[in-house]
């Protein structure tokens, strides 16, 4: 059984839960009208491959299928290519048709220059909006299907 134990002084609409077996209580926050959605975590293959790429466990459980991979999460260049070809191996994904030099800037080009000296002007925000975004729910999408499929949504097989 739960309770509702008021968390005073904290913050406005906030409460909490505990148990009636006398643990401490947990915080909550209500949803109000000025709070966004939550946004759907990523799925399970995609986590796995992260993972296997070496991030951080933590981190990954805060990614959304909204996190790009360019814009957020820095992949570009060789470590971009490496890392796709790593999902492609992990999952049998077919990456044949991928248009690499549309969604990732190359290891050694101007944008990259900009990206690795000055990534916190305005240039390296002009170049990081250059690039359409991949985000996870793509790359989540592209390994259930086998394929990537870009922007579109294509029919299960």
């Amino acid at each position: 059984m739960w309770a509702l134990c008021p968390l005073a002084g904290r913050h406005a609409g906030a409460f909490g839960i505990q148990s009636l077996t006398g643990a401490a209580c947990t915080f909550l926050r209500l949803p109000d009208d000025n709070v966004a959605p939550r946004k759907m975590q990523i799925g399970d293959q995609t986590a796995n491959w992260l993972l296997k790429l070496g991030h951080a466990p933590e981190r990954v459980r805060t990614l959304t299928n909204d996190t790009r991979l360019f814009q957020d999460l820095n992949f570009w260049g060789d470590n971009a290519d490496d890392d796709l070809t790593a999902l492609a191996r992990l999952y049998g994904v077919d990456f044949s048709t991928f248009p690499f030099l549309k969604y990732f800037p190359v290891q050694f080009g101007r944008d990259s220059f900009i990206l690795t000296f000055f990534w916190w002007t305005r240039w390296g925000h002009q170049v990081r909006e250059k690039y359409p975004p991949i985000t996870l729910g793509m790359i989540e999408r592209t390994i259930e299907q086998g394929r990537w499929t870009g922007w579109r949504q294509l029919p299960e097989r």
